[in-house]
This record gives C-alpha cells, sequence and structure tokens, in this order.
C-alpha cells in the first residue's frame, strides 16, 4: 500500500464517519412553525412549493445539493430533526423552528389552489394525503403520488399529472394525448396594507433586540379560535416606546360581515413579554383612523 494511500486512510479515520446527509423534503410530511402550519406542495432537485400563510410560496436552492430554498420573502432549510423558516438578510431572531405534524398524512387545504393553462383551461388542485384530487373539465380525478426520477407524479393509471410550477401538464397515462398543457399557479390575488402604530403601556422602552410580532387574525366565531391571515414580525434596533407597522393581506381573505382583530406580541430572547390584551377591531368601516396597539407587560 503506497503512502498517499495510507496518508488519505489516516485523514478519514480522524475525520470520523462521515455525516448523515440532511433529508430531502419530504411531501408526506408537514411542519408546524409557532402557529403556523407549513405543508411542501411540489419539489424538484431545486426548487420547492410550500403552502403556508395562507398563500403559495415557490421558492429556489441556490445548490441543488443542500436543502435550503430561499425567495425574496422567506428562506426555508431542511434538518435532520425538522425545520428552519427565516427571512433572507434579516437577523436569527426572526428564525422560527419548525417541528414534524405529520408524516405519512397529508393535511388537506382549506382552499383548493387554482392552476391555468395555456389553452385558458383551468384546472383545481386539492392536495389531499399522498394524493391529489383535480377537477377539469366537469371531471373530478383523484391521482395518486408516484415516485419517479425526474420527482414525482400524480396517476389513476389512465392519466397523469406531472411537471414543475410554470409547466405542469395533464396527459393521459402513456404520454401521447396531452389534454392540458404549460399550467401554472394563478397569479396572486390582489393585496392591500393595514398600517398602524404600537405603544408600551406606561412609556415603557422596548429593549434593543426585541421581537414585535404583528398580526391580523379573524374571530368571526366566539367557539372557534382566531385564524391569524397575515403578519409582520419587527426587530426593535433602537430602544423605544413606540413603532410603527404595516401588514400586507389579501383583501379577498377577509369577505365583508368577519370580525377582523389586531394583536401584538413583544418577546425578549423567546420569551413574550409584554402582549396586547384590548381587541382592536379593523377592516369594519368605522374609522379611517389608523389603530393603535398598546402592548401591556406580562405578569
Amino acid at each position: 500500500m503506497g503512502l498517499l494511500t495510507l496518508m488519505g486512510l489516516a485523514v478519514l479515520l480522524a475525520q470520523g464517519p462521515p455525516a448523515a446527509p440532511v433529508p430531502a423534503p419530504d411531501l408526506r410530511t408537514s411542519y408546524r412553525c409557532g402557529d403556523d402550519l407549513i405543508v411542501p406542495v411540489w419539489t424538484s432537485g431545486s426548487s420547492i412549493d410550500l403552502f403556508l400563510d395562507g398563500r403559495l410560496e415557490h421558492l429556489v436552492a441556490p445548490r441543488p445539493s443542500q436543502s435550503r430554498y430561499v425567495n425574496e420573502r422567506r428562506e426555508w432549510r431542511v434538518t435532520r430533526t425538522g425545520a428552519q423558516l427565516s427571512i433572507p438578510g434579516q437577523s436569527d431572531l426572526l428564525s422560527q423552528r419548525c417541528v414534524l405534524e405529520g408524516h405519512g398524512s397529508r393535511v388537506p387545504f382549506v382552499d383548493p389552489l387554482l392552476v391555468t393553462c395555456d389553452d385558458a383551461r383551468s384546472v383545481v388542485v386539492r392536495p389531499v394525503l399522498e394524493r391529489l384530487v383535480l377537477e377539469f373539465q366537469g371531471e373530478r380525478l383523484v391521482l395518486r403520488e408516484v415516485p419517479d426520477t425526474g420527482g414525482v407524479f400524480y396517476t389513476d393509471g389512465r392519466q397523469r399529472w406531472r411537471g414543475r410550477p410554470g409547466a405542469f401538464s395533464l396527459s393521459s397515462a402513456d404520454g401521447a394525448r396531452v389534454r392540458a398543457r404549460g399550467c401554472r399557479w394563478a397569479p396572486e390575488a390582489a393585496s392591500a396594507t393595514l398600517t398602524g402604530s404600537l405603544t408600551v403601556r406606561g412609556g415603557r422602552v422596548l429593549p434593543v433586540g426585541a421581537v414585535v410580532d404583528v398580526r391580523l387574525v379573524e374571530a368571526s366565531r366566539a367557539d372557534a379560535p382566531s385564524t391569524a391571515l397575515a403578519r409582520q414580525v419587527l426587530v426593535v434596533d433602537a430602544g423605544a416606546a413606540s413603532m410603527s407597522f404595516a401588514i400586507d393581506y389579501a383583501p379577498a381573505t377577509t369577505p365583508a360581515g368577519g370580525r377582523y382583530l389586531l394583536q401584538a406580541t413583544a418577546s425578549v430572547e423567546g420569551r413574550v413579554r409584554w402582549r396586547t390584551t384590548t381587541a382592536v377591531v379593523v377592516l369594519d368601516g368605522a374609522s379611517a383612523t389608523p389603530p393603535v396597539l398598546m402592548l401591556e407587560p406580562m405578569r
């Protein structure tokens, strides 16, 4: 055995066994990130689609060999024990650790996903368990997930749905007859912005590094928990007794007749130290004055 070979073996022994690879995103797994439920919808070696905060997010992997995906709003990293959700370029204080919510049982979507195709036809897609339920031209197709070298596709033995975002297609199982091509997620709904301000009871100053989480929630039913519709997370970079916020939300999620509230918390080192205790009703048409949230100290 040559000297170089022996040296190489010595280096390998010193390094120990290779680290276990980080698992690829699993389409049969959902994650819980605080109050948010995140479900991977579609994945390839270079991108992933996640359903979170009531919207579909498309993220791209800067390096296909890593389980890290980003866009201008989100960064999603898969770890050996769960995942991490953060905002690109922001402090790690904004990161959320995500734990496995379920494995082998996809959580159904409350609302179906609308897909539009090149010929102006539309497909309604609803992921349920390890299947997709498609509604197309009056038909209801229940397709099962099938692993493939190019990712996954869905079929019922007669028809097949496969592709990538922006280029999904529905065809016969052998691919001889294409029923719809160039299918892509419908454009995001129009957005609006809700602005306001926060103050701290007694004129207290929030410390530098405090994380403020402002949420727009729907609380129409007294016998049901409130549902978060949109949020903004802010990090205090200078001691302040008040600060402004601006929450982007989709008007389609706030139809007239509902009861919508603003809630906020302020945390230090992961522990909630202040929160709102008074309901602040918004989007009811009663007042055009920007809302003011009062943060009360936790006892």
